[in-house]
């Protein structure tokens, strides 16, 4: 079932499908009392609100007497046209009309002309005569007496808006103009069969009451306030936020001429689609799945300009329901994704993803559509509380549907205005935030998010590295600085983990000066001093000589036990600060210089293994070794840095 069919569900099992006979009687007194054909020999007295008799005249009745039949309160009077001013004592009027006798004939003259003129099948042109005849903004003045006059043609429905919100959850695309809409809405529902045996009356009571308003259900409004204003702090940087553009931008301007209306008929649209497809193959291949880039290029270069410009123009045509438009293009060539591209990496059979589809459709329209990313919306649903979605398509027409909230709470974080790329970006970021984006925040004083200051760029690429893996080698040339490299990187990211940032942009500030002697020595060993553990790095320089005994631990001759080496004297001190503190114990660091001097599975044995960040410590599939000399179980922990130094031949980029 699609999201609306279940509601449907549910709400009939409270709810008949017509409206009770005392809701429909109203309607036959309202046409009783003020037949259209007779609306315009109506007086100023029955006709408006605010004098004696106003109980009896015809806007307390579309207002009042029939609110069972459709709402129209608020806004004032001033939406009738007319009406008694008791204040001035004096019929007031809005300003497209000079008198209350012009008011009075423009008003019902033309609400005869609209009655009129469905009476004679000129449905199609009730915008047009509405704004010619009643003005721009006359929504209620039109649709509440055409619902009262012709309910089967109808819906109670007389704001714009509120019919955008429907047929967007019903995945469709409003038309312009009130009552085109309202028809629109009207012929949806009556082609569905779960409608069977409604009146309008109650079509409408299903439309409030279970999809009104749309708001992206979020549960955890914490949770996205504070992701929100995460991504608000990096996104407010200008490099930051054009780097992070730059896919969807690139495809915009690349695919967005191609699948305009007036390319589509263009003779030779396969060939420059298929350039420009393979011109994006990198951010359609971010943004969607491997290989979508090179599997509808493939395609384009297969199939006529003829049958792509039927296929994008129906997947554009905003008339038709957008998960239809969506699957019938899928599968139109799905057939020749298998044949092209028969299985992927994994073996499995390929098909069009539904991510290639909506960035097809955000390069046609980027202020409607935005780019889809399945896991992406299934994390913020998870995090956030939101709706878990439904099939992809039709989790696309929803989440589009509830974009606008999103947008305007990304739009006041940021102080400036936002749109669907942004949009996406937050979705992804959410998506990412552990893996890629969590070292770049903490907390001020308030626990409020702040965003931390970016590693030296020296240091840059090794910090990224930690951000996935604890074990790291630099490997390179011999004489290129990978020693140097490797015991700076260890103090700064020490320094920056368990002291103070202030501490670590000192001691770089004097290694980057060429100054080290002026280093503060407090600072400089901070992470030495902490009481009641050991040395929070070690170096061992490893050479043909090296052994087991060197490394984990030696048998004590003479005594009883064995005494541990520098690796095991680590790993405990380590452990025992994450066993007792879990993520807030403070980092390690074991270099191993040299590691081509030595064979280091011959030296470390089964304990080579628990370097894996799977095995260790904590890791789903943890791992710990008996060590020969003392028994002891050894293990190794999560906030162990292991960094390797390798000299080899490495191929350096041109």
């Amino acid at each position: 079932m699609n999201r609306w069919q279940r509601l449907l569900f549910q709400w009939l099992q409270l709810n008949p499908t017509t409206a009770p006979a005392s809701v429909l009687d109203l309607r036959r007194q309202f046409v009783a009392r003020f037949p259209w054909r007779r609306l315009p020999a109506l007086t100023l007295e029955q006709y408006a609100l605010g004098h004696n008799d106003f109980r009896n005249s015809f806007c307390y009745w579309l207002e009042w007497e029939t609110r069972p039949l459709g709402s129209v309160s608020g806004g004032g009077v001033a939406k009738w046209g007319l009406w008694w001013s008791r204040g001035d004592s004096k019929w007031g009027h809005t300003s497209r009309f000079r008198t209350p006798s012009e008011a009075l004939y423009a008003l019902t003259n033309g609400i005869f002309q609209l009655a009129w003129a469905v009476d004679r099948d000129g449905i199609s042109q009730l915008d047009a005569l509405g704004t010619q005849l009643l003005g721009a903004d006359s929504n209620v003045l039109r649709m509440k007496p055409l619902y009262l006059y012709y309910p089967d043609l109808f819906l109670p429905i007389t704001n714009p808006d509120h019919l955008e919100i429907f047929l967007r959850q019903f995945a469709l695309e409003p038309v312009n103009g009130v009552t085109a809409r309202n028809r629109q809405l009207l012929a949806f529902m009556r082609s569905q069969t779960e409608f069977d045996g409604f009146d309008t009356v109650q079509l409408m009571r299903f439309l409030y009451d279970e999809l009104f308003p749309v708001t992206p259900p979020i549960g955890n409004r914490p949770a996205f306030n504070r992701r929100t204003s995460q991504f608000a702090l990096l996104y407010a940087n200008t490099a930051s936020r054009t780097a992070m553009r730059a896919d969807q931008e690139r495809i915009n301007s690349s695919l967005g001429p191609l699948l305009a209306e007036t390319s589509l008929s263009a003779p030779d649209l396969a060939a420059p689609l298929e350039v420009a497809v393979n011109d994006c193959r990198t951010p359609i291949n971010n943004l969607a799945n491997w290989p979508s880039a090179d599997n509808f290029a493939g395609l384009a270069a297969s199939t006529s300009s003829a049958r792509l410009a039927r296929l994008f123009g129906d997947l554009f045509d905003s008339q038709q329901a957008l998960p239809d438009r969506m699957e019938r293009f899928q599968r139109s060539i799905d057939a020749e994704y298998a044949y092209l591209y028969t299985r992927d990496a994994q073996g499995r059979a390929q098909t069009l993803p539904a991510s290639l589809l909506t960035i097809f459709l955000a390069a046609r329209d980027p202020l409607r559509y935005m780019v889809y990313r399945p896991r992406m919306v299934e994390q913020a649903a998870q995090d956030w509380g939101m709706e878990p979605p439904d099939t992809d398509r039709n989790w696309y027409v929803h989440l589009l549907n509830g974009l606008r909230p999103i947008q305007d709470a990304l739009t006041a974080q940021l102080g400036a205005q936002t749109d669907l790329i942004d949009v996406h970006l937050l979705l992804w970021f959410n998506h990412r935030f552990d893996a890629d984006f969590s070292h770049r925040f903490g907390e001020d004083a308030a626990g409020n998010p702040v965003l931390l200051p970016e590693p030296p760029l020296p240091l840059r690429a090794m910090y990224e590295a930690t951000y996935r893996t604890q074990t790291i080698a630099l490997c390179g040339p011999p004489g290129t600085g990978k020693t140097q490299l490797a015991r700076t990187f260890i103090t700064h990211w020490l320094l920056s983990s368990n002291h103070s940032q202030t501490d670590a942009d000192a001691y770089w500030a004097a290694v980057d000066t060429g100054n080290v002697a002026a280093i503060n020595q407090r600072t400089a060993q901070a992470w030495q001093q902490r009481t009641g553990t050991g040395d929070f790095a070690i170096a061992i320089a490893l050479d043909e000589r090296t052994r087991f005994d060197d490394v984990v631990e030696r048998s004590a001759a003479g005594q009883a036990g064995a005494v541990a080496g520098p690796l095991r004297r680590i790993c405990e001190h380590a452990a025992t600060e994450w066993r007792a503190l879990g993520a807030a114990a403070p980092r390690y660091a074991l270099l191993l210089e040299h590691l081509e001097r030595t064979d280091l599975a011959a030296v470390l044995g089964n304990v080579l293994p628990l370097f894996d960040d799977d095995c260790r410590l904590g890791a789903p599939d943890a791992r710990e070794v008996r060590l020969p000399y003392s028994g002891k179980s050894l293990g190794v922990p999560p906030n162990l840095l292991i960094l390797g130094t390798l000299d080899g031949a490495v191929a350096l980029p041109p």
